[in-house]
């Protein structure tokens, strides 16, 4: 099914990538469900850590958006997942043929000192349906990722819809303030590794994203989280 401007209907609610998504590690391509608390991947600050897994379901088939340009890059993610474009943020529904995208430049390598990346120009826009629900949150804010076999990816925030979106907040913006707003996670995270692990390891079978939980939930687990390492 191709898409022509804005026509893909989100069908669930979901906001990450399919199973099968590769990024990239200090050791190669790894599939994005095979990513734990605390790898190394690819982002535009290098090799970044994971502090959270904010999804990580592998038995439900969902609707994704899966993006080609015209440098052969292939990137599938859930419409309300936000992905530089033309130099900005926005909703991947919101990509329309032609507009550009963020991409690694292979030519420069896996250096993590000198990544180098260019504008590709995206050529073709359709669903798919694929298993799996994952969205490793990096300590950069953004991770590169690709749905084919070329040894770069595409720029994707770690974020996507939540709630600011029902505020009029400019959506260039949105991610930049949920990374702000995370900080003290990542805070937490850096210097108590363990306390992330474990408070990923509450939400392992759940079918729901975090910010799906419920702030209730969140609390009970980050204060369970919190005696158990005590």
């Amino acid at each position: 099914m191709t898409i022509q401007e804005n026509e893909f209907k989100d069908s669930v609610d979901s906001e990450c990538f399919p199973a099968d998504t590769l990024v990239f590690t200090t050791s190669g391509a790894k599939r994005i469900s095979d990513i734990q608390v605390g790898d190394y991947i690819s982002t535009t600050c290098g090799f970044s850590s994971v502090y959270l897994l904010a999804h990580a379901n592998d038995n439900v088939i969902s609707s994704f958006v899966e993006i080609t340009t015209d440098s052969q890059h292939v990137i599938q993610l859930s419409p309300s997942h936000y992905i530089k474009v033309n130099g900005h943020y926005s909703f991947a529904s919101d990509v329309k043929l032609g507009d550009r995208l963020t991409v690694r430049d292979a030519s420069h390598g896996m250096n993590h000192t000198n990544f180098a990346y260019q504008k590709a120009k995206v050529t073709k826009i359709r669903q798919v349906e694929k298993l799996g629900l994952y969205s490793p949150f990096t300590m950069c804010g953004d991770v590169e990722v690709t749905s084919n076999e070329l040894n770069s990816g595409v720029i994707a925030s770690i974020y996507s819809d939540w709630f600011l979106e029902d505020f009029g907040v400019d959506p260039s913006t949105i991610p930049y303030i949920y990374h702000i707003l995370l900080t003290p996670l990542r805070l937490v995270h850096d210097k108590y590794p363990e306390w992330t692990w474990n408070f990923a390891s509450y939400f392992e079978d759940s079918e729901k994203s975090l910010h799906q939980e419920g702030v209730g939930k969140l609390i009970a687990a980050g204060i369970a989280t919190t005696f158990s390492i005590l």
